[in-house]
């Protein structure tokens, strides 16, 4: 049997209202060169439904396994996948009308890419679509990013200067938005090359690091401007939501960005042609540490890691910079860490619920 072009993997846990219509997605798209892969762990009846699937659909395999969480069971979609290229789908959420056929078009024109990144919508509750498009500079046309050869990337040193301007530039104008696995299409072959799977250790932000993981290695990428996937935001019971304002949720989240403040302060060059991405990048990591520093001061239990964490890394710390942050590091340096970043999270959520109030309609 030859390879399918897309291999599609599906990471399940009790998802059995969902995860019919999820596969339904793919089974209906007219472009038909593709496997679906499901690493499942459920416990409530979810697994019969994948098996009922997977013998009507011989492109269809099941692969089960005790619940670890996702990032186990996407690595074992990656080493069990034979398509050319791979994306991720999560059980929840639907791939958008014919994507494929559009997503095989623009990987034909650039077949060359390690990184096709593409455009999705939030599928609210109410049946909202948000569309929530790449930004990509004027003019909003599909632009294609080059670094210089990724086998200089492994061998060198320090990372190449094109490397960080793309990371800094998708960060500035994307956010955290850009980080999602789903929306990305990876070339198989560029993932075995540099052994990239995600962290086993983090239960959250592990999109991040992953994200993170591969840009200093992709020798090209590709902006698509293809609506790709349906993402079901604020689903009750969601990996998400459940580990929202988690010790382990904020603890995961500051250990990344501290392994990733470290890598780019040591590995991105100094030089003129990349010294303010460099800078953005390392800011903008610093301030996100910082928010979640503050952040899990007010859990209830569980903060003391937290804390204990920053304190180790206060370097980073030191680097945030914003509107809200040097406030923030006097009120932190004055009443120390715990009593400090308790007072901060309060303030934030009185500054939260005042936005919303004004936003409301009258």
């Amino acid at each position: 049997m030859s390879a399918p072009f897309f291999s599609i993997i599906i990471p399940s846990y009790n998802v059995k209202d969902y995860i019919g219509a999820c596969i339904d997605s793919v089974v209906n798209q007219p472009w038909r060169d593709w496997e679906i892969i499901i690493c499942d762990g459920s416990t409530d009846g979810t697994e019969e439904i994948c098996d009922a699937y997977a013998k009507a659909h011989p492109n269809i395999r099941v692969i089960y396994g005790q619940d670890q969480g996702p990032s186990p069971a996407r690595n074992t979609g990656i080493k069990a996948v034979r398509g050319e290229y791979l994306m991720f789908l999560d059980a929840d959420d639907l791939l958008a009308e014919d994507c494929l056929s559009a997503l095989h078009a623009a990987i034909c024109r650039d077949p060359k890419a390690a990184l096709y990144i593409n455009d999705y919508c939030e599928y609210c509750e109410d049946g909202q679509l948000i569309p929530i498009p790449l930004r990509r500079g004027p003019g909003g046309a599909p632009d294609t990013s080059r670094t210089p050869d990724a086998r200089v990337a492994k061998s060198a040193s320090m990372l190449p200067v094109d490397s960080v301007n793309t990371l800094a530039r998708l960060f500035r104008e994307n956010g955290n938005y850009i980080i999602f696995s789903w929306r990305h299409v990876f070339r198989k072959s560029f993932l075995a090359q540099w052994d990239v799977l995600y962290d086993e250790a983090l239960l959250c932000c592990e999109d991040y690091d992953f994200f993170l993981q591969c840009v200093p290695f992709i020798g090209r990428s590709m902006a698509t401007g293809i609506m790709t996937h349906y993402y079901r935001k604020n689903r009750e019971g969601s990996m998400t939501n459940s580990t929202h304002a988690s010790p382990r949720m904020y603890l995961d989240n500051l250990r990344a960005f501290a392994r990733w403040f470290s890598y780019i302060r040591q590995y991105a060059p100094t030089m003129e042609r990349c010294a303010d991405s460099r800078d953005f990048l390392l800011r903008d990591i610093a301030s996100k540490f910082l928010f979640y520093t503050i952040q899990s001061a007010a859990l209830k239990k569980g903060s003391e890691a937290c804390i204990q964490f920053s304190k180790q890394h206060k370097p980073i710390l030191r680097a945030a910079k914003g509107r809200f942050v040097s406030p923030a590091r006097i009120v932190l340096s004055i009443l120390g860490f715990r009593l400090g970043s308790k007072l901060l999270s309060r303030l934030f959520r009185i500054m939260k619920r005042h936005i919303r109030s004004t936003m409301m309609p009258k």
